[in-house]
């Protein structure tokens, strides 16, 4: 069976968006050990229709076919994904979701970004700010 590396998301969320692939897939080269940590670098990626930004309200498929190195120095595919919908101005989160592929249905699940996501990040940064 052929794996779908498509995931559908849809933007319920009152304001525009991207989608950011936050997984890191850099090597430790020393000990070729995957690293995770600050600083990684965010991919925007695009839709299937060509766009980056996705506006309020509408849907789009996003192909994640993204690749790791593991501890042996292979280049793997990977099948688990840090995603986040983040505002396209500022990078400030809208939500976060840890995307992986359903091993049943060698498909990933469909992402609705909702307005209660966005209210819960900003709410998170004021509680953060004023602690």
């Amino acid at each position: 069976m052929t794996i779908n590396t498509d995931c559908k998301i849809t933007n319920s969320s009152g304001k525009s968006v991207v989608v950011l692939n936050a997984a890191n897939s850099s090597t430790n080269v020393a000990k070729n050990s995957p690293q995770q940590g600050f600083l990684q670098d965010l991919k925007a990626l695009p839709g299937q229709s060509g766009a980056v930004v996705l506006a309020d309200g509408a849907s789009d498929t996003f192909t994640l076919n993204g690749t790791y190195v593991d501890a042996q120095g292979d280049t793997k595919t990977a099948y688990i994904y840090d995603l986040l919908v983040s505002q396209p101005d500022s990078l400030f989160p809208v939500m976060a979701v840890g995307e992986s592929l359903n091993f049943d249905s060698l498909s990933y699940p469909a992402i609705t970004v909702t307005a209660d996501a966005a209210a819960n990040m900003a709410k998170a940064m004021n509680f953060a700010r004023t602690s």
